[in-house]
């Protein structure tokens, strides 16, 4: 297979009141071993001082916007991506961090496969930054069927090109916007490759729409109608789901209490 060229990849970062955050997210940036990049932060009427942050860095490849009016995060990432130029982006939300080889490994997986989407696997941060000695570890290779049983592309991890990222995105808040995007993207014949490793450290927030698992469940669900999943087979998909989330914030839950207590140990889910 020929290999392609990825150049400059856009990373897309939207952030909001992220003040406490952000330069965490920004520094992980600018500490990428792959440098070709520019940073597009989408301030979504931040009455904080995120901008106050963000002025501090003086480096050409960072852009500071600010949003017309507050947008919520999926028409953020949208106008970003409109914006880009890159003909691949990333995405790093505000309040999350990358390894420092986490785009090179992805730009080298791209190049040299037909994958048009890479995602990575991920460990976790509490809400005040204390790691989590476990990771979720991801498929090398995702498919739709098996993507719908729960989601295993973070957000924050995927590398993409941008002209699906727009044909395949969405802005309805009452779905889980990015799952919907990899279902379609997916469901359109396209092909995702993962690469195992935790390359992104996620910060559990109990403020997020995930931190509310009612709520959340009511999103997945949203999220199997509006892509066209039947009724029948929507039911079977959540009680994967579910099993997968109980699963999953059950492990979470254990080792912020390990970490907690000084008991901590490296473990994968």
């Amino acid at each position: 297979m020929a290999s392609k060229k990825i150049g400059t990849v856009s990373i897309i970062m939207a952030a909001y009141n992220a003040e406490k955050t952000i330069s965490d997210a920004i520094d992980s940036i600018l500490a990428q071993e792959y440098t070709d990049f520019e940073l597009l932060v989408l301030d979504d009427c931040s009455v904080d001082g995120t901008k106050s942050i963000v002025d501090r860095y003086h480096d050409e490849r960072i852009r500071y916007i600010r949003n017309p009016e507050n947008m919520g995060p999926a028409r953020t990432r949208l106008r970003a991506a409109s914006m880009a130029m890159g003909e691949w982006i990333a995405i790093l939300d505000s309040d999350d961090m990358w390894e420092a080889d986490k785009l090179r490994q992805q730009v080298d997986l791209l190049e040299n496969s037909d994958a048009l989407l890479s995602y990575t696997g991920y460990s976790f941060l509490t809400e005040d930054g204390r790691k989590l000695a476990f990771t979720y570890a991801v498929p090398e290779r995702i498919t739709y069927s098996r993507l719908l049983h729960h989601n295993v592309i973070g957000n924050s991890t995927i590398v993409m090109r941008r002209d699906l990222f727009l044909e395949h995105a969405g802005t309805d808040s009452s779905v889980h916007e990015d799952y919907a995007c990899w279902l379609r993207f997916l469901g359109s014949g396209f092909t995702a490759l993962g690469i195992n490793r935790p390359l992104v450290r996620y910060r559990i927030s109990t403020h997020s729409k995930s931190g509310n698992k009612r709520k959340a469940a009511r999103m997945n669900w949203n999220t199997y109608r509006e892509i066209g999943i039947p009724i029948v087979y929507r039911v079977w998909y959540m009680i994967s789901y579910a099993f997968f989330g109980i699963v999953k914030h059950g492990r979470i839950k254990a080792a912020i209490w390990k970490e907690a207590h000084g008991k901590n140990t490296d473990r994968d889910i």
